[in-house]
């Protein structure tokens, strides 16, 4: 098993579910704050001028092997806007898995 962590914009979660629905049997999507090479993020707030990290999404997808393609391929495709900042796909192990209700193990 794998865990898929991609980092995307704010503005491509609604497509990204779409897409990967048929796909996934589930994922967690957390709001995130990063720093990239282009800087800080400069918003203003009551006409102050302040930097700030820029927003994000953390989409987390955990998947069989053979299925880490397929799902790379479809967030590619899906979050690309070819501007700086489209995000970053990241692909671990996984050793193991709990259902806390159960107690039921996947492995």
């Amino acid at each position: 098993m794998k865990l898929i962590q991609c980092i995307v914009r704010p503005g491509k979660l609604d497509d990204l579910v779409a897409a990967l629905q048929p796909v996934v049997s589930g994922m967690t999507a957390h709001e995130i704050r990063t720093a990239g090479p282009e800087g800080p993020w400069h918003a203003i707030y009551r006409g102050v001028e302040y930097e700030t990290l820029m927003p994000r999404i953390l989409i987390d997808i955990v998947i069989d092997d053979s299925w880490v393609d397929d799902i790379v391929r479809i967030v590619a495709e899906t979050a690309r806007t070819g501007d700086s900042g489209d995000g970053f796909i990241h692909i671990m192990p996984v050793e193991g898995s709990y259902h806390v209700r159960t107690g039921f193990m996947d492995v």
